[in-house]
């Protein structure tokens, strides 16, 4: 991954980072993953466990097979790497940090747009020409098809304009401790200022008892040499 200037980003050409920063990188980082893995393995498996037999009894209507059988077998090849690949990344190796960089921009962004924007097609054609049966009713098809267009689009956005903050802020970070706040810094500096104060105080009370009790004791001297001479 390169800057603006052409250079490789490592820790030491990297600005400083928060803790808050560092943990939204983070996140953003799990949710890049986990978009991976839920687009690998779960149209597969919605296929092979809900939709197939139904789909496949299906007489006609070649569109709406032909967009399931596309969106569940490029998702599987696409972004079956990119799944695997992920875990990897937080082995702290920079080699792999800078593969799945490349094929975030390569498979995550530009291939995943072609395949996106295909299945939607797809799935809207389907729709459109879809003759009513028994099984599934054109509605439901065009409510597939709105909802992978709403996920895929957020996966999509999440891939090229936030991943860049993972980059940064988690996987190349350079984690600075937050300053204490300055109402802490304060109460730490009054804290001791107080009790020095305080001990002041008590030292000049102690001073004026003992003065005090030095006068007692002076005017008892006198008064028992009043009473000898007497």
């Amino acid at each position: 991954k390169m800057d603006e200037r052409g250079t490789p980003h490592t820790r030491d050409n990297t600005e400083p980072v928060s803790d808050a920063q560092f943990t939204e990188g983070m996140i953003i980082s799990i949710a890049v993953g986990t978009f991976y893995t839920i687009n690998a393995f779960l149209p597969v498996l919605v296929w092979h466990r809900y939709r197939k037999a139904e789909i496949n009894a299906i007489t006609g209507n070649k569109m709406y097979k032909f967009a399931w059988q596309m969106l569940y077998s490029l998702h599987f090849l696409a972004f079956l790497p990119m799944a695997l690949l992920w875990p990897l990344t937080y082995l702290g190796s920079a080699v792999i940090v800078d593969f799945y960089d490349s094929a975030n921009w390569y498979v995550g962004s530009l291939a995943a747009g072609v395949i996106f924007g295909n299945v939607t097609l797809a799935f809207f054609l389907a729709a459109l020409t879809y003759s009513e049966t028994t099984v599934v009713t054109g509605g439901f098809i065009w409510l597939e098809a709105l909802l992978y267009a709403a996920l895929e689009a957020s996966s999509w956005y999440v891939s090229i304009w936030e991943y860049p903050k993972a980059h940064r802020q988690f996987y190349y970070s350079l984690r600075v401790e937050e300053p204490e706040d300055d109402e802490d810094q304060n109460e730490q500096q009054e804290g001791p200022a107080e009790d020095s104060a305080l001990e002041q105080i008590d030292s000049v009370f102690e001073d004026e008892s003992a003065g005090e009790d030095d006068l007692d004791g002076e005017d008892a001297g006198d008064g028992g040499l009043d009473f000898i001479e007497f």
